[in-house]
């Protein structure tokens, strides 16, 4: 038997490491104004990851550049 996975698909590019080492993405909620969300994520493939907790439906996540802001936090 085979369940389906929900959720949304983003670009690995998008997924960084938080300080506690837990995957988190940045997501935009004004301009210069991204707070990290912790997700919980699947890995696809090699380009792509399957988050289905942590982000909701309307929610923008940076998906150019995570890794540089993650570099300044």
């Amino acid at each position: 038997k085979s369940e389906m996975a929900q959720g949304f698909i983003i670009p690995d590019s998008a997924v960084v490491r938080g300080t506690n080492g837990l995957p988190q993405v940045w997501v935009k909620v004004s301009p210069e104004r991204f707070p990290a969300a912790t997700i919980r994520s699947f890995q696809l493939n090699g380009a792509r990851t399957l988050v289905d907790a942590g982000i909701t439906e309307g929610d923008r996540v940076l998906i150019t550049g995570a890794e540089l802001v993650n570099q300044i936090r």
